[in-house]
């Protein structure tokens, strides 16, 4: 249960940080014969304080590797996230911000979009590839995950527990009639032949061996009488 409710919630976070990687790398578009990222910190304030915990730079790819910066975001106060090889679909990663926090990563390989509107195609060595890494610490995510994984640990020992204790119980319950049966047997001396085990009050299991007590005590009874006569 517990790996599956984490599956679940890393799952819905790396979409919601692939959905913000995927949003601010549509921000970059080539106007006027310049590459342009139009970011606003106001449309997205959590990338503008620092420590936040959210973070992001983009990168231009030059053979096959991130060679220059080209917007990071002021949480980072200049310093770098973690830059993987360039991927042709989105790579996820856990790694430390640069304030040693835990994070989660994703990094999105893209070329940025041509302006159509100045009627004329763009410089092609403008429409180089681009990189964009996206971070978001992960402190809430990992602080869910130890609650759920507590409470789980807590009703397994609930659950083994009670187990315990009901089986115990029904133990005792289904082993009561072989206690009772054994006293009566215990019970019985040479003056009690006459006497026989109740067959009625005995479960179904233990039938066989009360009828054959009985007969057993008949056989004995008789062989008293012929050893009296």
């Amino acid at each position: 249960m517990y790996l599956f409710v984490r599956g679940v919630l890393i799952s819905r976070f790396d979409d919601g940080l692939l959905e913000r990687a995927k949003a601010l790398a549509a921000m970059a578009k080539i106007e006027d014969g310049k590459l342009e990222f139009d970011f606003s910190a106001e449309v997205m304030p959590e990338y503008g304080r620092a420590g936040s915990g959210d973070a992001f730079e983009l990168w231009i790819v030059d053979k096959g590797s991130p060679a220059a910066v080209v917007e990071r975001s002021g949480s980072l106060n200049g310093a770098d996230l973690e830059a993987p090889v360039p991927q042709d679909e989105p790579v996820m990663w856990d790694a430390p911000l640069p304030d040693q926090s835990a994070a989660r990563f994703v990094a999105v390989s893209f070329r940025p979009q041509a302006d159509r509107e100045a009627g004329s195609d763009p410089d092609p060595r403008l429409m180089r590839p681009l990189m964009l890494v996206a971070a978001r610490r992960r402190t809430e995510l990992d602080r869910t995950l130890g609650l759920l994984a507590g409470a789980i640990a807590g009703a397994g020992a609930v659950m083994v527990g009670g187990s315990l204790i009901a089986v115990r119980g029904a133990l005792s319950r289904g082993l009561r009639p072989v206690s009772e049966l054994a006293g009566a047997v215990a019970s019985l001396g040479p003056s009690d032949l006459s006497r026989r085990l109740a067959v009625t009050q005995s479960p179904p299991e233990l039938r066989p061996i009360v009828d054959g007590t009985n007969e057993l005590l008949g056989r004995l009874a008789a062989a008293f009488e012929r050893e009296k006569r």
